[in-house]
């Protein structure tokens, strides 16, 4: 992590992975078992030396709302996160999943993937000292998961 005088921690976490790395760009990204407490991890058939952070999911067959804990942000501080998902067939069905997304305080948010990178982005100002991001089924039932999560100043 690295403090800002902004009021919030630069922070990228790999989500699935079990030890922390820094990219060919010279990114460090940790693994995210500190950061939630449920989900299972899987390797996804993705691979780009550029981009190992999405080589893992972590995915949540289990609860109807799973979500992650990211500290470091000082309250009423602009904070931007970005969650990446990469299905990569990591469940073997072929079937990229929709599923729903919250990022703080913010509203739920429809996530559709897809066999190529999805991403997305929320700017806002935060309303406690650490900021959460949650996965939750759909109507469709599917199995949510996450690939990466980045957090920082706007």
């Amino acid at each position: 992590m690295v403090v800002s005088s902004q009021g919030v921690q630069a922070l990228n976490i790999a989500c699935g992975a079990t030890a922390s790395f820094t990219d060919p760009d010279g990114n460090h990204w940790v693994g995210d078992y500190q950061f939630i407490g449920s989900g299972s991890t899987a390797s996804v058939q993705f691979t780009s030396p550029r981009a190992p952070f999405l080589s893992t999911v972590r995915y949540f067959p289990y609860g109807s709302m799973n979500c992650y804990r990211i500290p470091g942000v000082t309250q009423g501080a602009a904070i931007k996160v970005v969650a990446f998902f990469q299905y990569g067939d990591y469940d073997s069905l072929a079937l990229p999943p929709t599923f729903l997304l919250q990022i703080g305080s913010g509203g739920w948010t429809s996530v559709q993937t897809s066999a190529e990178l999805v991403w997305y982005t929320l700017t806002y100002q935060a309303v406690a000292n650490t900021v959460s991001v949650c996965l939750a089924p759909d109507s469709t039932r599917r199995i949510p998961f996450i690939s990466a999560i980045q957090s920082g100043r706007p």
